[in-house]
């Protein structure tokens, strides 16, 4: 039986706290593991990191606490909290009157 949140979950709050818009879950792998980009610009993320964020994800998603939306950006998901998305839809409407 889990204990809690976890590591990874709790790194994930503690984004959605700081940076409130929505981001894509490779961009929300590098901002819990610290990853920095090499010299060239790159990031380089592995497997492992990326799906425990995903499974991450989804346990949060499961508990409302935030959703994720395709087709945001550049055809990735991205994943914010239902306040934050909100606000973006109405911006959006402001946006198109």
């Amino acid at each position: 039986m889990s204990k809690g949140a976890g590591k990874v979950r709790r790194a994930l709050l503690a984004t959605f706290a700081d940076d409130p818009k929505p981001l894509s879950s490779y961009d929300l792998t590098e901002r819990v593991y610290g990853v920095r980009p090499d010299r060239a610009g790159d990031v380089w993320l592995t497997d492992a990191q990326l799906s425990s964020t995903r499974r991450a994800l989804g346990a949060l998603a499961k508990q409302g606490v935030v959703s994720g939306r395709r087709g945001f950006r550049h055809g990735r998901q991205h994943w914010a909290t239902p306040k934050v998305w909100a606000r973006y839809e109405a911006e959006r409407r402001k946006d198109s009157l």
